[in-house]
């Protein structure tokens, strides 16, 4: 213990010495905190009861403060706070197919060897894909409803998303840096109307990857963003149209008529008016080769579909009968 203690103590990385430290070192109240202080990413490394513990969350937050507050020159380091140090390279990685069949691993590769991720692993560790996001809760002032990325049109298929706005940040940028460049980019037309608060939430999320069918680890910056009056959407999206089928109901922009489904339960709620980015957006993005579909929901509704069964079946149902093709 008074060797950890002194390798945690030692020097800005000395947390990292968590990693290899026995169970029941892992379980050390007092030398876990003073792990934390040093750095937020040893959460990672405790014993699973002291990650839920609110004075050492309070401390990893505190301390990714002090790195938020301190001068630029001292955060350059700031990316990694979230990577384990035991990293796999690109050319180590095994084929990697996702569910829909299709073989992604050149395109994983691409990303890792650019800066976007990292995979990460040990004899003790299962290999996962470790990622860094910066996501906009974008609201509208007026209707209260949150734009939500509901798919992605990909090697021609529709697959569903359910997320927010945004993108993987790459090393050694910072989540605002990232903020701004898709707000230039992307949602340039609405820029003038959106008012980012400049302090972000962070949260981490492990789930398979959609694209690339693999497990992985995003850890999440997450700036609230108000849509002010007047937001010229329709200036910055195009709506999609329908499959002509009697089997696909029309969508509405009314929340009570989507969810009015004349008494019958067992009768999904219809789909919401979904959009792409214009072209000329989209051309601002380095990723052509996909196209986001998006979609303007109240929170409740986003988190029903996120957290159940029947939630995610009526998102996969809304998404098959968009004629997106005519769109691209």
């Amino acid at each position: 213990r008074e060797l950890l203690l002194a390798a945690v103590k030692g020097s800005a990385a000395g947390w990292k010495a968590m990693l290899t430290a026995p169970p029941e070192l892992r379980e050390d109240r007092d030398l876990c905190a003073e792990a934390v202080r040093r750095n937020a990413a040893a959460l990672e490394y405790l014993a699973p009861q002291l990650r839920q513990d609110n004075e050492l969350v309070s401390e990893a937050l505190a301390s990714f403060s002090r790195r938020l507050q301190a001068p630029y020159g001292q955060r350059l380091g700031m990316q990694h706070w979230h990577q384990p140090p035991v990293s796999k390279s690109s050319s180590e990685l095994d084929r990697v197919v996702n569910k829909h069949g299709h073989d992604r691993t050149r395109l994983l590769e691409q990303q890792l060897e650019t800066g976007f991720g990292i995979m990460t692993g040990s004899q003790d560790h299962a290999v996962v894909r470790q990622v860094m996001v910066m996501n906009l809760w974008i609201r509208d002032q007026k209707s209260g409803l949150v734009l939500i990325v509901l798919g992605r049109f990909q090697d021609g298929c529709i697959e569903p998303r359910l997320m927010l706005p945004g993108k993987k940040i790459k090393e050694g940028y910072q989540p605002p840096e990232v903020c701004s460049a898709f707000l230039n980019s992307e949602l340039n037309i609405l820029k003038s109307w959106l008012e980012v608060d400049p302090d972000f939430a962070t949260s981490v999320e492990e789930m398979e990857s959609q694209t690339f069918g693999i497990q992985s680890v995003y850890r999440k910056a997450t700036f609230k963003v108000a849509g002010r009056a007047g937001l010229p959407w329709k200036k910055a999206a195009v709506k999609i149209s329908r499959f002509r089928s009697p089997m696909v109901l029309s969508p509405s922009s009314s929340l009570t008529s989507r969810h009015n489904c004349g008494g019958d339960l067992m009768k999904s709620p219809k789909a919401p008016v979904m959009y792409t980015l214009r072209p000329a957006e989209r051309r601002a993005t380095p990723d052509t080769d996909k196209v986001d579909i998006y979609a303007w929901l109240p929170v409740w509704e986003y988190e029903w579909i996120r957290s159940s069964t029947i939630g995610r079946a009526t998102l996969q149902e809304w998404l098959r009968g968009n004629d997106i093709i005519a769109h691209l």
